[in-house]
């Protein structure tokens, strides 16, 4: 209970005193929708839209052009079943680690490009295939585990009176059985 009760007041402090400037630490959320697929053991999931409703970030710049990139985000979602794709149910919690750099192409297009790894702790539940009929043709066990995945992004800024509306694109590749695909946002950045 008294953690419950100090985390929220050990981040108010942390973003509302001078250790950091403006310039050289960001945060910020958005909403992202993408497209992804999950290489299961037993087989691949349908390709599928998925839409996060929020996702966190925190920049830390290191230098004029270059930063560190963390961000965190949830899924919850279900893939349907067909003959020859699982259906599952997916929970997961990701963590995303970039190094992102500055790509001056003119005075107003100013992408950040980024590259790094996802880490997630991953449940897969109701795991299974059906027939030609739609009945359940087979059933497998649940899955937790552990995940890896190549991160690449691109990111745009655009100033606004306190802080900026960030637009980005990125895509993750699994190293293992788990997850890949593309995903695009726009949110705020303070």
């Amino acid at each position: 209970m008294k953690t419950a009760c100090l985390l929220p007041i050990a981040l108010t402090t942390l973003f509302s005193t001078n250790s950091f400037s403006s310039d050289e630490f960001n945060y910020g959320f958005y909403p992202s929708i993408g497209l992804y697929s999950v290489n299961d053991p037993e087989g691949k999931t349908e390709q599928k839209a998925v839409f996060q409703l929020i996702d966190v970030f925190a920049a830390y710049e290191l230098y004029r052009d270059s930063r560190l990139y963390l961000e965190v985000a949830l899924m919850d979602e279900k893939f349907e079943p067909s003959i020859s794709e699982v259906g599952t149910k997916i929970k997961s919690t990701d963590f995303t680690v970039q190094y992102q750099w500055r790509y001056r192409v003119s005075k107003s297009f100013k992408p950040w490009l980024g590259i790094g790894g996802m880490f997630s702790n991953v449940k897969y539940t109701n795991r299974h295939l059906v027939d030609r009929n739609g009945y359940l043709a087979k059933e497998f066990e649940p899955i937790e585990q552990k995940e890896t995945a190549l991160s690449v992004s691109m990111m745009l800024e655009n100033e606004i009176a306190f802080g900026s509306i960030i637009y980005g694109i990125s895509y993750k590749a699994s190293l293992d059985d788990g997850r890949s695909g593309v995903s695009f946002n726009v949110g705020l950045q303070f």
